[in-house]
């Protein structure tokens, strides 16, 4: 996603007073948390075992501040 497209987004989510965050992986593909995701064959799509990690860490703190 061009970065001018993700600059709009975080514009119009502080212009509506929303709590939002943006979390991007770099170097990261789409099926990120798939362990098989590099056997479909496909460019667009790969495991990254540190952005799996990081995206499940990320999660379960979001679910601990949304749900505690």
């Amino acid at each position: 996603m061009p970065f001018e497209q993700v600059k709009a987004f975080a514009d119009e989510m502080t212009k509506a007073g929303a709590d939002w965050e943006i979390i991007s992986y770099g170097g990261t593909k789409h099926s990120f948390t798939n362990p098989d995701a590099d056997s479909v064959g496909m460019p667009a799509l790969g495991y990254n075992k540190l952005s799996d990690e990081r995206s499940w860490r990320a999660m379960k703190s979001f679910f601990e501040e949304i749900f505690a």
